[in-house]
């Protein structure tokens, strides 16, 4: 017959004695009503004797700062660059996604961030590819995350890149990406350091004069 334990009944300075078979009982409940709630036998396994009781409405903290916030799809045709403004402090990761992004001339498409306004410096970037079969090539960028490494016109993307907060302390976020196109795939990777947390996201290319001929970006944030 297994030992006893039972809730309020152990006083300070209690010792607890095995019965003979080594297992032990630990019962909970008001007075004249216990029950056993959980049975460690011999070996040491933990048995627990009554159901687990789950609360009827899930318990959320702090909902708006885990929301998952997404823009509307916007046309980028004809435009020099495209802006995502109001990203809120609580955001950790910021998402971009690409359907049918069309070069309009030989500059690679970048990505700035910012607090306040767009940074257009310091950035630790690098994109590599191969552009329609061709051999890898390579570039890098301190003005923005470059997005693929050529300087061909006319490509078309599809992809996502994503943007997330490294460490608060010092506003570091990293950068990482893959965008595909017919026979073309390019990925891409980079850090920076804002002066804030960022509320700002802006996609245009390394000349900031290009215009996309064609394509759709849109945001999210988390």
């Amino acid at each position: 017959m297994p030992t006893l334990i039972t809730a309020g009944d152990l006083v300070a300075g209690a010792q607890i004695v095995g019965a003979s078979d080594g297992a032990l009982n630990i019962q909970t409940g008001p007075s004249g009503s216990k029950v056993n709630a959980v049975q460690l036998a011999s070996n040491g396994a933990a048995t627990f004797l009554q159901a687990p009781i789950f609360p009827t409405t899930p318990v959320v903290t702090s909902q708006t700062a885990s929301a998952i916030v997404s823009g509307t799809k916007v046309n980028i045709a004809t435009l020099t660059n495209q802006t995502f403004t109001g990203i809120p402090s609580w955001a950790k990761r910021i998402t971009l996604m690409f359907q049918n992004l069309t070069k309009g001339g030989t500059s690679s498409p970048i990505v700035q961030i910012g607090s306040g306004t767009y940074d257009a410096t310091s950035y630790v970037a690098a994109a590599f590819g191969a552009p329609n079969g061709n051999s890898v090539t390579a570039a890098n960028s301190t003005i923005g995350f470059i997005l693929e490494p050529t300087a061909t016109s006319a490509l078309v993307f599809n992809g996502v890149i994503t943007i997330n907060l490294m460490e608060a302390a010092t506003f570091l976020y990293a950068q990482q990406g893959t965008l595909i196109g017919t026979s073309q795939g390019y990925s891409s990777a980079g850090t920076h350091a804002c002066s804030g947390l960022i509320d700002r996201v802006k996609i245009t290319t390394l000349n900031g004069t290009d215009v996309f001929s064609a394509g759709y970006i849109n945001i999210f944030w988390e």
